[in-house]
């Protein structure tokens, strides 16, 4: 891993290259690979209170183990999962731009981030001899473009901050033999008050997070946490609890 930095008066800006090596072996299967993963950051502050970023980064993504395995696995009567040693890492690339602007008493963090993922290892589902067959191949292409503003006000000093982030995601599945699209908007709330060496954190996300990747949907459930807490000089203490308004 190498990186260089700079900074020439309002710009900066970060370059690092990561060489990596993946070998893997298992009787007469192999594997081995070898990768250049470049990232590059640009900032930009024309004022104190006005700050830009851009960051992109190539990754290089190996197949796991677990799907590397020439084995099959009986999850029920209907349905088997099956490793598939022909797998091969593929590349990613990710991009985010972000602004944000900090008054006084209020603030703006707008985030674009766009990733796209080509010839991922996503699952792919078979049926053979009435069994469905649950599998991984190296599908054509992953694609989530994500954008948020958040809005952020401290109506008493430093004492209460109050924040909401309005948020849309998109997911683009391209398989070898399906395409899925999805779109998940959401909202995230955020409060936080402190007065003396008493703290308070109340946090809520809705709808339920969810996101796609190839023929799976991943759906998380409706959360909020309320945290309490003390400090002082040297040590806090915090003590929360999951959802204590839903039953």
């Amino acid at each position: 891993y190498a990186e260089y930095q700079g900074q020439t008066q309002h710009w900066g800006y970060m370059a690092n290259l990561t060489f990596s090596r993946f070998y893997y072996s298992q009787q007469s299967n192999r594997n081995e690979k070898y990768a250049f993963q470049p990232a590059l950051q640009v900032t930009y502050t024309p004022l104190d209170a006005l700050h830009f970023r851009y960051h992109a980064a190539f990754k290089n993504n190996t197949p796991s183990i677990s799907s590397l395995n020439d084995v099959e696995q009986v999850i029920d009567r209907m349905q088997v999962r099956r490793g598939n040693p022909a797998l091969k890492p593929f590349r990613s690339i990710i991009q985010d731009f972000n602004v944000v602007y900090s008054g006084k008493i209020w603030s703006i963090d707008a985030l674009v981030n766009y990733r796209h993922e080509i010839h991922p290892i996503m699952e792919s589902i078979l049926y053979e001899e009435g069994i469905l067959i649950r599998t991984y191949e190296n599908q054509k292409s992953f694609q989530q473009l994500s954008a948020e503003v958040t809005f952020k006000i401290k109506p008493y000093r430093d004492y209460i901050t109050l924040s909401i982030t309005p948020a849309v995601n998109r997911y683009i599945s391209t398989g070898n033999h399906y395409r899925h699209t999805y779109t998940m908007p959401e909202v995230r709330f955020n409060l936080d008050a402190n007065y003396k060496n008493w703290l308070l954190n109340l946090a809520t996300i809705a709808p339920p997070n969810r996101s796609v990747y190839g023929e799976q949907l991943m759906k998380g459930d409706m959360m909020h946490m309320l945290m309490v807490g003390y400090k002082r000089h040297a040590w806090a203490i915090m003590a929360g609890v999951y959802n204590p308004f839903v039953k």
